[in-house]
């Protein structure tokens, strides 16, 4: 959610990014330092105001991004032929079907104790 967040914004600060995802900076910070060490995002000071860090994301992680996108789009394609359901109505199937069998492996684990 956050490369998506920097992704609509093109450059964008913490605090902007903690307002779209309705959490905290304490929470995103930890976060946002992750993404910077594995090269997916670039943090800089700010031209305007050099006590503000700009957030963006690098050329290669906006290309991979991209890619990523297109094979989840293909694959929401791929799921839309096996059947007539809308695609949200297949992940929300899929859901439940995650929720009950997650159910069970709880009871059966119970039942071995």
């Amino acid at each position: 959610m956050v490369l998506l967040a920097v992704k609509n914004e093109k450059q964008t600060t913490l605090t902007t990014i903690c307002l779209k995802l309705d959490l905290a900076n304490n929470t995103l910070t930890p976060v946002i330092k992750k993404l910077v060490a594995k090269k997916w995002l670039i943090k800089e000071r700010s031209a305007k105001d050099s006590r503000c860090l700009v957030i963006s994301l690098n050329k290669a992680s906006l290309k991979t991004l991209e890619e990523i996108r297109e094979k989840v789009g293909y694959v929401q394609h791929l799921f839309s032929q096996l059947t007539e359901l809308p695609i949200d109505q297949l992940i929300k199937q899929h859901m439940t079907l995650n929720a009950n069998l997650l159910e069970l492996n709880q009871k059966m684990d119970s039942e071995d104790s």
